[in-house]
């Protein structure tokens, strides 16, 4: 602590608050509380006070490098960090425990409209760092491995578009790819609701509560790199941010638990292709691609924009994985039977 301006610590307390530990001086460390609207100063501290007083054994500590870049004065974004950690120790309760992608989605949407790359990808880690406690799986992706999935769905829907890019890309019983019009981004659908669970005894999002995460697809590139799938067909929202923040959530999911997928796709398994060279490595691979359609049954897509845009590449500079995101405005009859879908907005760093 003494080598650094500035650190953030958690400490929950018998209080059921979060104090964050600053130091802003290196003989000065102050105790801080977050609340929905303003900071609270609880005490001020010296160096050698403040380091006996982590080095206690019933306190829960917590020093994560990414918090540092933040500055103290973000009231928003340190209540809700707090907020978060409390609910995963238990401290307060939590609300809409069904809903993991929805508070997923209100965490990032401050960041993204007026906060800063700090901060999003502070959230981000949280997040992914709570994924690492999704049930392992073994060989078995989903039920889906062994079906044949043509017909299960109205054309129309989003699950059917889904169903057709997965059996594309296998019924010849060899690995095929959708053409996507620039070979990068061509991918083989390798699983579609890729449902991945995290119980109830360690949910650290929901304590005592089942949470699920279900990215629509999960497709394999011919480099081996991976691409989370989000398909919206026409009856689904027509807006451009929220399935952005769908396939950002499932794509965190998927880095967490890379050694377990990346072991499944590596071997065939009923009907799914064998995926030799799947991998998720450290730097940048992992692509997003979202299928929209362009004609909606009730209102108009989301035009693209410059401001859209600008939101797609803070989340690739918040999240270090991720290569690229692409946008597909979907007209169905000219995807022959989706063995292409076409790339219509391709952002990347």
């Amino acid at each position: 602590m003494a080598g650094s301006s500035k650190q953030f610590v958690y400490l929950p307390t018998v209080c059921k608050h979060t104090w964050l530990l600053w130091s802003k001086k290196a003989n000065t460390v102050k105790l801080r509380m977050y609340t929905a609207d303003r900071s609270q100063i609880v005490k001020t501290l010296g160096l050698v006070e403040a380091e006996a007083l982590l080095a206690l054994s019933n306190s829960r500590v917590e020093a994560k490098a990414c918090f540092n870049t933040i500055r103290y004065e973000k009231v928003k974004f340190w209540f809700q960090l707090s907020n978060s950690l409390n609910i995963r120790d238990g401290l307060v309760p939590a609300a809409e425990k069904d809903k993991l992608q929805a508070v997923f989605k209100v965490q990032c949407l401050r960041p993204l409209l007026e906060g800063t790359i700090a901060e999003l990808k502070a959230i981000l880690e949280i997040w992914r760092e709570g994924f690492r406690k999704i049930k392992d799986k073994e060989v078995k992706i989903n039920d889906y491995d062994h079906k044949d999935t043509a017909n299960l769905f109205p054309s129309d829907w989003g699950k059917a578009w889904q169903s057709q890019l997965l059996e594309n890309s296998r019924s010849s019983g060899t690995v095929s790819f959708i053409e996507t019009g620039d070979p990068a981004t061509d991918f083989s659908c390798a699983a579609m609701e890729l449902t991945m669970a995290i119980s109830a005894k360690n949910n650290p999002f929901f304590p005592k509560s089942q949470s699920r995460i279900a990215p629509d697809g999960l497709g394999v590139r011919s480099n081996g790199f991976l691409t989370i799938l989000e398909v919206k067909g026409p009856s689904d929202e027509k807006d451009l941010l929220n399935p952005l923040l769908q396939a950002t959530c499932g794509a965190l999911a998927v880095v967490a638990k890379k050694d377990m997928l990346c072991r499944a796709l590596q071997s065939a398994n009923g009907r799914r292709m064998k995926y030799a060279k799947a991998k998720v490595p450290k730097g940048r691979s992992i692509g997003l691609h979202i299928l929209t359609a362009k004609k909606k049954k009730k209102g108009t897509l989301e035009p693209w924009s410059e401001n859209h845009e600008d939101m797609c590449r803070k989340v690739l500079k918040a999240f270090p994985q991720l290569q690229y995101i692409a946008y597909s405005f979907v007209i169905q009859s000219e995807t022959n039977n989706f063995r292409k879908v076409k790339v219509d907005q391709l952002v990347t760093l």
